[in-house]
């Protein structure tokens, strides 16, 4: 948000400013699903399982991760701090994942 206010100080990035916010909020729900899954990955696989490859076996799981991120965020004080780092996990991954996809 205060980079909004920043941006909205030059001409050109008023009529930016709402593009850019809601860009800023898809990819930040893009990243908490795919934290999610990750999440929910990991823990699948703690338990000694195999990934499915089924795509809604692979909802299933992050159904699980966003369940189990979920419950950590109603810790006072630290789990929203562990939700956030999960949404910027998985919006970290899917940068390099698109950079990785550009370079080649």
């Amino acid at each position: 948000m205060g980079a909004g206010f920043v941006i909205a100080l030059t001409i050109i990035g008023i009529p930016l400013l709402p593009a850019l916010l809601f860009g800023a909020g898809v990819a930040g729900y893009a990243g908490y699903v795919l934290g999610s899954y990750i999440l929910g990955v990991g823990l699948w696989q703690k338990l000694g399982n195999d990934i499915p490859e089924g795509v809604l076996q692979k909802a299933g799981l992050a159904a699980l991760g966003a369940f189990v991120a979920g419950l950590i965020g109603l810790i006072p004080f630290l789990g929203w701090l562990v939700v956030l780092a999960l949404a910027f996990a998985g919006l970290g991954a899917i940068v390099l994942h698109t950079r990785e996809g550009q370079a080649t």
